[in-house]
This record gives structure tokens, C-alpha cells and sequence, in this order.
């Protein structure tokens, strides 16, 4: 799969969500930042070079999952040594979860989804969007558990077809924060609403969600597209 993003911080956040929602398939992926030099009309991304191309190309050459980089950020500036670092803890962290702590992970994405100022509005995604999304992911994941994950999964749970963007969390809006650290990934709320829609105890999702080291992850992200930002 190839594509050409407006921003690093796009592409960055669609191979988040694709890796989220293709778990627990592993791939590689790189992103390349730069110029976009030979634009030709009508044959696509494909048909495309520059700069942004190569080195993504050469990004994609070096990820290695077996060296905890899976995805690899390139654009010349010295800043790619802390974001690959960054994301490819991020990315391992969401390698290593079991399929029921991904799916609360996906869930809590659609609900309270990681942005930015570029991208920042949900009104295009609707409930049916999501729904669809959910469907088509836990038919995946019975394929490849049915057998050893013998008890209901979170989107088995969901007790209604309305699962709707509620707040999401503008990476950006860190930068104003007084803290040194990030703790925007863990939002108030984020157990409780989750347990409502699946009917059950807040302490059971609350105890999924911290195994997983979901809130981790997302901090690592919120972290990431402010360094994407800061080197542009």
C-alpha cells in the first residue's frame, strides 16, 4: 500500500490505525517526509517521485520488526532518532496485546481519537462508518482466534449499533499543558464509557486497558506527532 499524505502526522496516524485495525497481521511501513518534485495527472501515487519518496523507500528498507521497528520515520532531520524511537515502542507495545485488549484499543480510538491541529474534524465519520469498521474487524478476529479465545470479545460485547466520536484529543493542546510529561492519552472516563457499552464492570475494562498498556501507547503517540510538528 502506497500513499501520498499532506502532513507526516496524517501518514503517521493512518498506519497507526491501520496496524490497529489489521492486528495482529505484523507488516512493515515507511514514512518518508520531503519534497514531491514529479507530479504526473492521472496515474496516481504510484506514478509520483521526489524527495518524500525516497525516503520512505529507504525507510521501509531498514524497518525491522525484529529490532522493535516495525515503522520508520525519515526525513534528514536529527529528530527522526527520537520519533522512531518513540513510535516503535508504540508500535510494539500494540504488537504485543492480545486481541481482546485490541479491541479495546480500537474502540477507545473511534471514541476518543488521537488528532492534531491539521486533522482535527470527525464530522465526515459516522456511526454506521464505525459500526462497519467494527464489524469487519471482529469477523478478522475470530478468524485467527476462534479457538483459543474462547470468551466473548469486546466488539461481541457492544450492546448497541451507536458507537460515536465523543471527544477527541488534540495532540497539539500538549504543548500548552504545564506538565513535562504526557498523560492526554488517558482521558477521563475512557473505563467507564467503555464498560457501558459492553455491559460490563468499569474494574475489568480498566484492568484490560492497563495490561495492555493502551494509555502508554497513546502517549507515545501524542509525543510523536508533536515532534513530527516541531520539524516540518
Amino acid at each position: 500500500i502506497q500513499g501520498l499524505f499532506a502532513s507526516p502526522e496524517a501518514a503517521y496516524l493512518y498506519y497507526r490505525m491501520f496496524s490497529m485495525w489489521l492486528h495482529p497481521v505484523a507488516f512493515r511501513a515507511g514514512i518518508g517526509v520531503g519534497g514531491w518534485d514529479i507530479q504526473i495527472e492521472a496515474k496516481g501515487t504510484t506514478g509520483q517521485d521526489g524527495p518524500a519518496y525516497h525516503n520512505a523507500r529507504y525507510a521501509i528498507e531498514y524497518a525491522d520488526e525484529a529490532e522493535g521497528y516495525p515503522v520508520l520515520y525519515c526525513s534528514g532531520h536529527r529528530s527522526d532518532i527520537t520519533i522512531n524511537t518513540i513510535i516503535g515502542g508504540a508500535a510494539s507495545i500494540m504488537a504485543s496485546q492480545s486481541i481482546y485488549q485490541n479491541q479495546l484499543m480500537l474502540l477507545t480510538e473511534f471514541m476518543f481519537p488521537i488528532c492534531n491541529d491539521f486533522i482535527r474534524s470527525y464530522d465526515d465519520v459516522s456511526p454506521n462508518d464505525i459500526a462497519e469498521i467494527l464489524h469487519r474487524k471482529n469477523h478478522l478476529d475470530h478468524d485467527h482466534e476462534r479457538e483459543r479465545f474462547p470468551r466473548p470479545l469486546p466488539i461481541d460485547r457492544i450492546t448497541s449499533d451507536f458507537i460515536e466520536v465523543i471527544s477527541p484529543i488534540n495532540a497539539e493542546d500538549v504543548r500548552y499543558e504545564n506538565e513535562f510529561f504526557v498523560t492526554s492519552g488517558r482521558k477521563r472516563g475512557i473505563p467507564t464509557k467503555l464498560a457501558s457499552i459492553m455491559d460490563i464492570n468499569r474494574q475489568v475494562v480498566d484492568k484490560a486497558l492497563k495490561a495492555g498498556n493502551v494509555f502508554t501507547a497513546r502517549n507515545m503517540a501524542i509525543a510523536a506527532l508533536n515532534e513530527m510538528t516541531g520539524y516540518k
